[in-house]
């Protein structure tokens, strides 16, 4: 019945949970409040897990909501750093897939987060301010190209059209040039082939901007079962990229 479907949505328990988790927003307008004050993406993860509410506690239903909410300026939008947790939570989701076509071999939770890191503050450090506009470019952006670079893949060789594959293979032969891109459209704006000392340098960006991520308060109290995400080795062989922490 609809009672049944919806009325775990609207249950007193629900509504008491989410009003303290969102309490300090009341009769406010989540525009005109300081984005420290607004609930943090990895707390409302929580809290939506905590709910046991079937579809929402797990997978990318739950995420997505989340992410729903900090585009309504309701919750903080997740540092790089979360979004690697997550990512690395949910291994067999499409962003792993992603992080494995683009070439990066990953063993573990910290090569995941390693990879996805490298990856984000690569094309964080590249693409244009006017272009990350445009995009909306921030952690959820990245881990959303991620998912549908595989599914692309997948439907231009169903359809018989050179795939994202062949297109680097043609296109990473061509010199780059920075910058181009400005005034030539077909140029790429940034290097489909990064160097070794790039991908570091992506990283090393990453292990900087650790200092000011300090993880839920739950991850703060159980430091121990927390893989913080800090690069110490990056491997580059036989054509792949390796991250390892």
């Amino acid at each position: 019945s609809l009672e049944e479907k919806f009325g775990p949505l609207y249950a007193a328990e629900v509504e008491a949970a989410w009003t303290q988790h969102l309490g300090r927003l009341l009769n406010r307008d989540p525009h005109d409040v300081s984005p420290d004050e607004l609930p943090t993406w990895s707390a409302t993860m929580e809290l939506i897990k905590s709910l046991e509410i079937p579809v929402f506690k797990s997978g990318l239903t739950g995420m997505q909501m989340v992410n729903t909410l900090v585009f309504c300026g309701v919750v903080q939008m997740p540092t790089v750093f979360e979004m690697a947790r997550w990512i690395s939570d949910n291994k067999d989701l499409g962003a792993v897939k992603g992080l494995k076509m683009m070439g990066f071999t990953m063993n573990s939770k910290n090569d995941i987060q390693a990879a996805y890191i490298c990856f984000h503050n690569f094309l964080d450090d590249w693409i244009t301010t006017d272009d990350k506009t445009v995009l909306g470019f921030h952690p959820p952006f990245t881990e959303h190209l991620l998912c549908k670079t595989p599914r692309w893949e997948n439907y231009l060789y169903a359809d018989g059209c050179p795939t994202l594959t062949d297109m680097v293979k043609i296109l990473g032969d061509i010199a780059w040039l920075e910058g181009q891109n400005l005034d030539d459209s077909s140029a790429m704006p940034f290097p489909l082939k990064p160097s070794r000392e790039e991908l570091e340098a992506a990283l090393r960006k990453g292990d900087k901007d650790s200092e000011g991520d300090s993880g839920t308060e739950d991850e703060r109290e159980s430091e121990e079962e927390t893989i913080r995400p800090i690069p110490v080795r990056f491997n580059c062989g036989n054509g792949r990229n390796r991250a390892e922490l």
